[in-house]
C-alpha cells in the first residue's frame, strides 16, 4: 500500500476504517454457506460461492474507481486506499480460508438453523407483496425526479446561521455600508500602460452602473494614479494655465508669500517636468486598502482588484467581464457552479452504475 502513497492523509484512514463493514461481508457469506448442507467443506463451499464474491468485489471496485475520477486529491487517495483494502480483504478469504479451515466441522446449533429458515420465509413472503415494492419504488422515483429537475446547488444553502446572527450581520452592514463585497474584478495588462487603460476602461463603466445604482461604490487603483501619459498631460496642463499665466504668482504674493518662496516653487515646478511617479514608488505613500489592490508585475503580466461595495444587480456586472483583460471574481458563485458539475457528473456515474447492476 505504502509503495504507492508516499504519504496518506489522515480523513483516509477516518473512510478506511468504513471498509470493516464491507470487508467482512466476503468472510460472512463464506461462513454462511456452511448453513446450507451438513456434510459442508470449506474448498467446495468456496466453488459454490466464488462467483457471487468476485461479482461483489467487481462491484465494490468499480463504485470505490468511481472517486477516483473525481478533481478531488483526498477523494483520489481513499478511492485508492479503499480499493487495496477490499482487495486484499477478498484474497484472504479466497486464498487463506479453504487452506486454515482445512478439516472444519461446523456444528450448528438446531436453533440457529430454524432461525435461518424462518427468516428465508420471511423474505419470501415479502418478497410476493409486490404492492409494497411498487409503493416504495415510486416514492423513490418521485423524489429522485424532483432532485434531478429542481436541483438546489447554492453553496450558501450549506451555511444555517440563526435568525438573530443574520439581522445582527444585516444591521451592522446598514451601519458600514462600505464594506465590500466578495465579488470583484480583475483587471489584467501586458505591462503597467495596458494595465491602466483596461482599468480605465472599466472604471467608466462601472461609473455608469453606480447612477444606475446597480452599486454603490468601487475602487480601483487607476482612479488614484495616473500612468506616466496622463501625468505629463496633466504638468502641461498646470504649466499652462497656472504657472505660465501667473496665476500661481498672484495667488502667493496675496496669500502673503515672499518673492523668494515664489522663485522657488517656480524652480521646484520646472525641474519637475521630464519626471513622473511610478507606481510602486506612489504605492509607498499609500494606505493599506490601496496597496492591497495592486497584485504586481510578473512575466510581463500585470494585475489588480478592483473592490466592488453595495451590489444590487449582480447580472449587470457579468456583462462587463467581457472587457479586454476584466473577469469577474465571484467566489461563492464559482463554488456553487463546481457543485452543480459535480452533481451532474455524479447523477451520470449513478445511472451508468445502475445501468450496470441490471
Amino acid at each position: 500500500m505504502f509503495c504507492f502513497l508516499a504519504k496518506i492523509h489522515i480523513i483516509t484512514l477516518v473512510f478506511g476504517a468504513s471498509l470493516i463493514g464491507v470487508a467482512d461481508d466476503y468472510a460472512v457469506h463464506f461462513f454462511c454457506d456452511s448453513f446450507g448442507s451438513e456434510d459442508w467443506n470449506p474448498r467446495r463451499g468456496l466453488r459454490f460461492i466464488l462467483p457471487g464474491l468476485f461479482i461483489g468485489l467487481l462491484t465494490n471496485l468499480l463504485s470505490y474507481a468511481g472517486l477516483g475520477f473525481s478533481p478531488f486529491p483526498g477523494l483520489r487517495e481513499v478511492a485508492l486506499f479503499s480499493a487495496i483494502g477490499l482487495l486484499v480483504a477478498w484474497l484472504a478469504v479466497v486464498m487463506l480460508f479453504p487452506v486454515l479451515l482445512t478439516g472444519f466441522k461446523p456444528e450448528h446449533e438446531p436453533k440457529i438453523l430454524k432461525l435461518n429458515k424462518l427468516l428465508a420465509t420471511a423474505l419470501a413472503t415479502l418478497a410476493v407483496k409486490k404492492q409494497a415494492l411498487v409503493k416504495c419504488c415510486c416514492y423513490c422515483f418521485h423524489h429522485g425526479w424532483h432532485l434531478a429537475t429542481e436541483p438546489r446547488d447554492d453553496v450558501r444553502l450549506l451555511q444555517s446561521a440563526p435568525v438573530e446572527l443574520i439581522k445582527t450581520a444585516d444591521k451592522i452592514k446598514q451601519l458600514f455600508p462600505v464594506s465590500q463585497d466578495n465579488q470583484f474584478f480583475l483587471v489584467s495588462g501586458n505591462d503597467q500602460n495596458d494595465w491602466h487603460h483596461n482599468e480605465q476602461q472599466l472604471l467608466k463603466r462601472l461609473e455608469a452602473l453606480k447612477e444606475q445604482h446597480a452599486l454603490k461604490y468601487f475602487q480601483g487603483l487607476s482612479n488614484d494614479w495616473p500612468n506616466e501619459k496622463s501625468q505629463r498631460e496633466n504638468y502641461q496642463l498646470l504649466k499652462q494655465t497656472i504657472y505660465e499665466s501667473g496665476l500661481l504668482k498672484q495667488y502667493m504674493t496675496d496669500l502673503g508669500f515672499s518673492d523668494a518662496a515664489v522663485k522657488a516653487e517656480l524652480k521646484q515646478f520646472l525641474e519637475a517636468e521630464n519626471k513622473s511617479i511610478s507606481l510602486p514608488e506612489w504605492l509607498k505613500t499609500a494606505d493599506e486598502s490601496r496597496q492591497q489592490l495592486w497584485l504586481g508585475c510578473d512575466s510581463g503580466h500585470c494585475l489588480s482588484i478592483v473592490s466592488l461595495t453595495g451590489i444590487s444587480d449582480l447580472s449587470v456586472l457579468s456583462g462587463l467581464k467581457n472587457l479586454q483583460g476584466v473577469s469577474l471574481v465571484d467566489p461563492v458563485s464559482d463554488l456553487s457552479s463546481l457543485f452543480e458539475r459535480y452533481r451532474v457528473r455524479a447523477s451520470w456515474l449513478l445511472v451508468a452504475a445502475y445501468c450496470l447492476v441490471l
